[in-house]
């Protein structure tokens, strides 16, 4: 069974009333730009406009907000629905998604794909997973026309950050993975900080501190219990 919840991200639940039930197909996601600071984003969620949403993603890269299950039919693009979740991100045209903020997405598409929200990230054809809102606008019927999301997603970036190529193989024997998952860096069991890098890593692997690569599947556990030391898998 799917998890509802994304558990990287915060609970903030939404409005009750802007939702239309449960969503009973699930074929895309949609990028939003919220075209705002965090406390506007979170001022239209709030109030009477008819717009909602699933999750929105602060431009500092601190964990997502959710606040709708991921099978809610929230109100975020007109003619896709019911068949779509969406998120908004804070931030205005001109400014684009990356660093933290970009990892953010990332991770959690990485994780929509582990839990079988997404059957896979793609951009283009007719197995079209990520979606711009102006693109959604373009198919609709009838059509509508919006700016979003100002082109502030870097579809291709956000992909590779999702879905890691298993081309790294000088971190064998040093660290462990698991063969087919995504996987982020992780730093001593002091600090518990993710690497986001090879380069951050080996800055950190020459100043002596042990990095272990850590599948995106158990970053759920791992943010509320870490690992024993000595625990990794050779």
């Amino acid at each position: 069974m799917r998890a509802p919840r994304y558990p990287a991200a915060i609970w903030r639940p939404g409005p009750a009333w802007k939702t239309s039930g449960a969503r009973l197909e699930t074929r895309a996601a949609v990028g939003h730009s919220g075209e705002g600071r965090l406390a506007g984003i979170l001022a239209v969620l709030n109030g009477s406009k008819e717009s909602s949403w699933t999750l929105t993603f602060p431009q500092d890269g601190s964990p997502p907000l959710q606040h709708y299950p991921m099978d809610a039919l929230v109100w975020h693009a007109k003619g896709a629905n019911a068949w779509s979740f969406g998120w908004e991100t804070e931030g205005i045209a001109g400014e684009p998604i990356e660093g933290a903020q970009e990892r953010q997405v990332a991770d959690f598409l990485a994780w929509c794909l582990a839990e079988s929200w997404l059957p896979m990230l793609s951009r283009s054809g007719p197995s079209q997973t990520l979606l711009r809102h102006e693109e959604v606008g373009v198919q609709a019927q009838p059509p509508y026309v919006t700016a979003c999301d100002s082109h502030r997603h870097n579809w291709d970036n956000i992909i590779r950050l999702a879905t890691p190529q298993e081309d790294d193989d000088m971190w064998k024997g040093e660290m462990f993975r698991v063969a087919t998952s995504p996987h982020v860096w992780w730093t001593n069991y002091e600090t518990r900080r993710w690497i986001q890098t090879p380069a951050e890593a080996e800055a950190y692997k020459a100043a002596g501190i042990k990095v272990t690569v850590i599948p995106q599947g158990l970053q759920s556990l791992l943010y509320n219990i870490p690992p024993t030391p000595g625990s990794e898998t050779p």
